[in-house]
């Protein structure tokens, strides 16, 4: 999950988080533009207290010119809200701009409608099948709500996508989800405890100009995990926009458990590079992981640890020393090398693997964290 945002188990108004994710090749069928992801809580001025989480997704390109489709302006809302008088509701909604056939490929009905229809008919009669190419499905909404609780979930393209073979099955087929919103209120939580979460890849550019959010974002739940391992991988990443920068495996993992050890909790959660490549070669970094941790006793003491490791630096072909937390080396006319050290509050700990400041070329001054964490817990 990219530009993955979250806001969770809070009674505050006003509370407003946005992420990002510049355009971005999720393989080789699919190239996505800029995504945007904005979540905020607020009261209206008729009483409404509300949550409202929207997902934007400037275009998304599906095939090649020879086979495929380009579509634009996509766009899921997502609200939860309760009413001054305690009614709860949960609506969704989807929409996009437009949606073009690339180079002579002839669209299946209703794809080749206009908007509207192509909604209404997607919604009616499901699925469409582009021969060669996959299925596609459009604007999935879905809501529930109760006397106790509301929540509404959107997601804004569907696509099974046939592999090399151009036909479905076969083990070479894929799929791929574009634009999510999510929205859930609840009447009473309980209070939670854990807060943070781990990603892979954040970077301001030029002096902080333009900026990636963190992605791809796993966050660890007020609830934790109840005591299970939660796994999220993405593989070969290649943010072209950022100077070439090109990531392997990239694995979050994170872990909360109350009552652990007896009376407190434990939590953790890690985020691991398998590989770095950017400039094409001219750094090259491997097994590169960062972990945040935090035990809480039954008296209410806080324990937080932190793991960073880097497997091997390479600069144009020649090994580098690998610098201890809160060092740095520096590849004249390429980048600076740091590993951070790692921020300790009362409750809980922030830790980065690595962090890359670019030295040389129009990208200079853009500063990349790469595997990245953070946890913290509040008392009962």
């Amino acid at each position: 999950m990219t530009a993955y945002l979250l806001i969770g188990w809070t009674k505050a108004a006003g509370v407003h988080n946005a992420n990002s994710v510049a355009a971005t090749n999720l393989n080789s069928q699919v190239k996505s533009g800029a995504a945007t992801t904005d979540q905020q809580t607020l009261v209206n001025s008729a009483g409404t207290t509300m949550v409202q989480s929207v997902t934007r997704v400037a275009s998304v390109q599906v095939g090649d010119n020879s086979l495929g489709f380009k579509i634009t302006g996509l766009q899921g809302v997502s609200r939860a809200y309760a009413t001054e008088s305690g009614v709860l509701n949960a609506p969704s909604t989807f929409t996009f701009s437009s949606l073009e056939p690339l180079g002579g490929t002839s669209l299946p009905p209703p794809l080749d409608k206009p908007i509207d229809i192509i909604l209404q008919q997607l919604a009616a009669n499901g699925p469409v099948s582009i021969p060669g190419l996959g299925v596609v499905k459009l604007g999935r909404v879905a809501r529930a709500a109760s006397s106790l609780s509301a929540q509404s979930g959107s997601i804004g393209l569907e696509i099974h996508l046939f592999g090399v073979d151009g036909a479905n099955g076969g083990g070479d087929d894929s799929d791929v989800l574009i634009g999510r919103s999510y929205a859930r209120i609840n009447k009473s939580a309980t209070h939670g405890v854990f807060t943070g979460g781990a990603w892979s890849v954040d970077a301001s550019m030029l002096g902080g100009t333009a900026v990636l959010g963190r992605n791809p974002y796993s966050p660890v739940q007020c609830e934790g995990t109840r005591g299970q391992v939660r796994t999220s991988t993405l593989a070969d990443l290649n943010l072209a926009s950022q100077n070439q920068l090109s990531l392997g495996v990239l694995r979050n993992r994170v872990y909360g458990a109350h009552n652990t050890p007896n009376g407190g909790a434990t939590g953790w959660d890690e985020s691991s590079i398998s590989s770095i490549d950017l400039g094409g070669g001219q750094l090259q970094l491997t097994g590169v992981l960062a972990q945040a941790k935090v035990i809480r006793s039954s008296s209410n003491r806080y324990y937080p640890t932190a793991v960073q490791r880097i497997g091997s630096i390479t600069a144009n072909g020649t090994p580098q020393t690998i610098p201890s937390p809160g060092e740095s080396i520096t590849i004249p006319g390429v980048a600076t090398i740091t590993v951070p050290t790692p921020v300790r509050t009362s409750r809980g700990i922030s830790v980065t693997g690595v962090r890359i400041t670019l030295l040389g070329g129009s990208a200079a001054g853009t500063v990349i964290n790469l595997a990245s964490a953070t946890l913290a817990m509040r008392a009962y």
